[in-house]
């Protein structure tokens, strides 16, 4: 895939390049993820998945092996609890409200989603391929294990996220603003960066081989002196 062209953006490009290499902050500290405040597993309540076709409040609730796949959930309201085992594949989620969930073993493939706000949310080793996001706010949510090749997640908002161990691939991040984002051994081999704003990231444990940066701003982010030449190499530069 081609990289930015030299001719149109080498001005903003070569500034942002050179500040991504600069040395990591003076706090050295990662970005800090707040993470999920659930119960105790004894005190959530048994409840099948298809209470969540009603649209009424979920709360501190336990839902497991269901099928809602292909299923309308509009108005999504969720709250200290954990889903396992749940097939959301092709479901179309509407004005969705999560806020300290989490999802395990759960399928969200070729999902939609039009408008997310989801905070202290955990996805653990959830199928994702193909979800498409739009309106999507997420604030101190962990995708752990996670296969996200082809998700759309397109002028996303994420703040204080961690992805660790995720296949990303080919993924959108087009207009994406991140701020305090950490990456763990994941793969962004081919996504699309273009036109989106990472601040204060840690990129070093990303593997960025084919990424798409035309228009990208990564300005205090944190990467590796052989990202740094892979960037410069999608960039048209040449290190001499």
């Amino acid at each position: 895939m081609a990289g930015v062209q030299t001719s149109q953006n080498g001005l903003w490009m070569t500034a942002a390049l050179s500040c991504t290499r600069m040395p990591p902050r003076k706090s050295n500290k990662q970005p800090e993820r707040e993470p999920a405040a659930l119960p105790h597993f004894e005190d959530l309540e048994p409840a099948g998945a298809a209470a969540m076709l009603s649209g009424e409040t979920i709360r501190d609730a336990r839902l497991t092996e269901g099928d809602l796949s292909s299923k309308p959930l509009p108005k999504s309201r969720m709250f200290s609890s954990v889903v396992e085992k749940v097939s959301f594949s092709e479901a179309v989620f509407s004005a969705a409200r999560w806020d300290d969930v989490q999802f395990s073993n759960c399928d969200f493939s070729n999902c939609v989603f039009h408008s997310l706000e989801a905070q202290r949310v955990e996805f653990i080793d959830c199928r994702m391929t193909g979800v498409k996001t739009s309106g999507c706010t997420l604030h101190d949510v962990l995708f752990e294990g996670c296969d996200l090749k082809y998700a759309v997640l397109r002028e996303a908002s994420l703040t204080t996220c961690e992805f660790t161990s995720n296949q990303m691939g080919d993924a959108d991040l087009a207009a994406v603003r991140a701020e305090n984002c950490l990456f763990r051994q994941c793969s962004l081999s081919g996504a699309d960066l273009s036109r989106s704003v990472w601040r204060e990231c840690d990129l070093r444990g990303a593997a960025i081989e084919r990424i798409i940066i035309d228009g990208a701003g990564l300005r205090t982010c944190t990467i590796t002196a052989s990202q740094a030449i892979e960037l410069a190499v999608l960039m048209g530069l040449r290190i001499g």
